[in-house]
């Protein structure tokens, strides 16, 4: 179980997750901004999970990589979780070289460093298509 308070957001309905109080994996989203694109995703339940839920909300700058992913550094992650080499379409991802990555397009390529899926976009991955870079806001919410 994870130790989150809940407060609210100044004028959102979304109920914004600080650190503090018990609350199930399964009771939050990740809740990610772009511009006007709000999407949402699961999270999985693994300790990198966990860590990186306590490091919400964070407003990062996403690099585009090779056409697959929106990505940034990140760190401060438990490497304890289930490593891939490769991803699916909508994998958000702790990349284990010390970054975060959304994959938005199938490429087939394999990621030697490792990843550790920390949530899973359902739907609107193609509000992140495109070479440029983008500003995203991820905040961790009850569902």
């Amino acid at each position: 179980m994870l130790a989150i308070q809940l407060t609210k957001e100044h004028d959102h309905s979304d109920t914004i997750i600080a650190i503090n109080e018990n609350y199930k994996m399964d009771s939050l989203q990740l809740k990610i901004t772009e511009g006007k694109s709000v999407l949402y995703a699961k999270f999985t339940d693994s300790k990198a999970t966990q860590d990186f839920i306590k490091q919400l909300p964070l407003t990062v700058n996403m690099m585009d990589l090779k056409g697959r992913e929106k990505y940034c550094s990140l760190s401060g992650l438990s490497k304890e979780g289930t490593v891939k080499t490769t991803f699916q379409v909508g994998d958000i991802s702790y990349w284990l070289g010390g970054g975060l990555a959304i994959f938005y397009n199938q490429d087939n390529s394999t990621i030697k460093a490792g990843l550790i899926v920390l949530a899973r976009l359902e739907n609107g991955i193609d509000a992140l298509n495109g070479s440029d870079s983008v500003v995203v806001k991820l905040e961790a919410i009850k569902k």
